[in-house]
């Protein structure tokens, strides 16, 4: 039985009110960690109190006197009281349209029950943005961590808040926080973004008809949710189960509460009482004013600047007083950083990264030994040796920064350490040669190389090791980022000549493609691929390991798989096999061939650099011959 463990007990606590269309999901993750649920029944109108008591959950319903037509802080420790009086040692506190990722569910039970009496436990908060596989970022939703579940010392108590009182009643101080590849929480608010958008009006309004706030405040706090320049990532949708049908129905604002409860204040207290508002932006409201008045109305728009400037402001107050008792020397910096807004970093950033480029070039020189593009690619060329190359994914894949086509991975994260600390006499680790002077990249290069360099150096300076000689990582992309491109020819013919009259198998993502269309292969003895998954392929490495550990010793294998390719090359190389991690060789020599000094489209091939992530199937009918395997999710 889940939830159970000798005299430890996990209950979810829930607050609903119409919310069928995403309560199917909830019940779906939650069930998998707890057999009991405790949930606060607003009123709801649809099937949410059915399906849930179908759920076995208990429902509560009670009629409290309603500050302003909000009674949160009630509910919240009522259901408190009542998971006490049922044996709860530990609560989870996901509202209705919050999941948990796959990933947390393995472990949950073990995790939640690490807790000590009065801890929280914090999780990524995770905000589809209108698909599943968009995360909304930026101002108050970049990274957000928030408290999710609390192991109760029976004497916790929430605190009094009109709106947005706290999911648990622990102190700040006492938590575990899980980073992202840990657990996290998925929040579909703005996955319907119609939805979204009518539940910000509802609390603004709300807001209107307490006065304890003026509207320019009220304006300023819920400038965010407006959908209106939202940034945001891709998000791997593999992180949570398949949803519903549900989920995917149209929004009809008619029959959402709320919506009504916006139109009943309007007659009851008088449109003109919200007209400062900046709700005026959908129609109905809008056409609701214009009927009454006879004109439009003319709400308080706050300036972008001040909306950026407020979010900033907020966030340092958060922070500081969330972890002003955990900031120490070591960590200000990092801090700083993350406190700073993403436009103004980027605003700024340029400018530190370039006097710091500056600064080790001029007087505190780097003594990292890499060779140059030439000089590595003869050394691999005299000494038959293998290669394994790093870069920038690598590093950002180390600071626990997802990239577009690889999660982070602990496993992986692990492995890449050990691969970087390692030395052997036939085997070249290649690195980028940005370390020194930079004068021979083009403007492009040059400002991304500083200011990576300037974001990652501790990181690079940890792995690294003085002792050893390492070869340039640009050895397979020796066009795109130089001011002078002649030397490119040459680079890519002493390449080609490697794998020269041999019979090659060449492991690359399932979308890669390499050689398709151009004259890579062309005098190759014999090539057989095996194709692996485009993105996230570490998840299914033991596969992927097996079927490369079926290659003859005889043959060259050539390995483009992003930074499972890493982990590869390095145990088929102590195996005995001469491996070669050759990842952007394709994409770089395509752009050689065009001469474009930019990334375009190539038919058939995946780009993750300009976000070509679903190229056409490729029938070429030589190309379905060489493959001798497919590995897939």
């Amino acid at each position: 039985m889940h939830g159970y463990n000798n005299n430890k007990k996990i209950i979810a606590l829930l607050t609903f009110k119409n919310e069928e269309w995403i309560l199917e999901e909830y019940l779906k993750s939650i069930r998998k960690i707890t057999n009991h649920i405790i949930a606060y029944d607003d009123h709801s109108t649809d099937k949410s109190r059915a399906i849930l008591e179908n759920a076995g959950a208990t429902i509560i319903s009670r009629d409290y006197k309603r500050d302003s037509y909000f009674a949160e802080y009630e509910v919240r420790q009522t259901l408190l009281e009542e998971g006490r009086k049922r044996g709860g040692t530990h609560f989870i506190c996901l509202d209705a349209d919050e999941i948990f990722t796959n990933e947390f569910l393995k472990d949950a039970e073990k995790l939640i029950f690490t807790l000590i009496p009065g801890q929280s436990m914090w999780l990524d908060w995770i905000h589809l943005y209108k698909q599943k596989d968009q995360e909304r970022i930026g101002g108050d939703y970049n990274r957000i961590n928030k408290a999710f579940i609390f192991c109760d010392d029976s004497k916790l108590a929430f605190t009094y808040a009109f709106i947005g009182v706290s999911r648990t009643p622990t102190d700040t101080q006492n938590r575990m926080i899980l980073n992202r590849t840990s657990g996290a929480v998925i929040h579909f608010q703005f996955f319907n973004i119609e939805r979204a958008l009518t539940k910000r009006i509802w609390y603004m309004c709300s807001e209107i008809i307490k006065g304890s706030r003026s509207t320019t405040r009220i304006n300023m706090t819920y400038a965010t949710q407006k959908d209106v320049n939202v940034p945001t990532r891709f998000i791997d949708s593999s992180l949570f189960a398949d949803l519903g049908k549900d989920v995917y129905k149209k929004y009809d604002p008619l029959l959402d509460w709320r919506f009504h409860e916006i139109l009943e204040w309007f007659s009851k207290y008088g449109i003109l009482r919200f007209e400062k508002l900046d709700i005026w932006d959908n129609d109905i409201l809008r056409s609701a004013f214009l009927e009454e008045t006879q004109r439009y109305p003319q709400p308080q728009i706050i300036p972008h600047w001040l909306i950026k400037t407020n979010c900033f402001k907020n966030k340092i107050i958060n922070q500081f007083r969330i972890c002003k008792k955990s900031i120490s020397i070591k960590n200000l910096p990092k801090k700083i950083h993350s406190l700073i807004p993403l436009y103004l970093r980027k605003k700024i950033g340029p400018i530190f990264a370039l006097l710091f480029y500056i600064f080790r070039t001029n007087f505190k020189k780097d003594s990292t030994h890499i060779m140059s593009l030439d000089a590595t690619i003869d050394y691999i060329l005299k000494h038959n040796t293998s290669m394994i190359r790093f870069g920038d994914g690598e590093i950002s894949l180390l600071n626990d920064d997802d990239l577009h086509f690889q999660r982070v991975d602990s496993v992986l994260k692990e492995k890449l350490i050990g691969i970087f600390k390692s030395y052997h006499t036939n085997l070249l680790i290649c690195i980028p040669n940005i370390f020194g002077n930079l004068r021979k990249f083009n403007s492009r290069s040059f400002w991304f190389s500083i200011h990576h360099v300037f974001k990652y150096y501790k990181y690079w300076k940890n792995l690294l090791s003085k002792k050893q000689i390492y070869g340039d990582a640009f050895v397979t992309r020796p066009f795109l980022s130089y001011k002078k491109t002649d030397h490119a020819a040459i680079i890519f013919d002493k390449l080609f000549s490697i794998w020269k009259n041999k019979k090659i198998t060449l492991i690359e993502g399932e979308k890669s493609r390499l050689g398709v269309g151009n004259d890579m292969f062309n005098e190759v003895l014999e090539i057989e691929r095996i194709l692996c998954p485009a993105e996230n392929a570490f998840a299914k490495y033991t596969d992927i390991k097996e079927a490369a550990f079926r290659t003859p010793k005889n043959r060259l294998i050539l390995v483009s798989l992003g930074p499972t390719a890493k982990i590869l090359a390095y145990e088929l190389f102590l195996a005995g096999y001469r491996v070669l991690d050759i990842g952007h060789i394709d994409m770089e020599y395509e752009m050689f061939l065009r001469k474009s000094h930019k990334l375009v489209k190539v038919k058939y091939k995946y780009f993750n650099e300009i976000g070509e992530r679903n190229p056409e199937e490729c029938k070429d009918l030589k190309y379905l011959s060489e493959i001798i395997n497919r590995i897939t999710i």
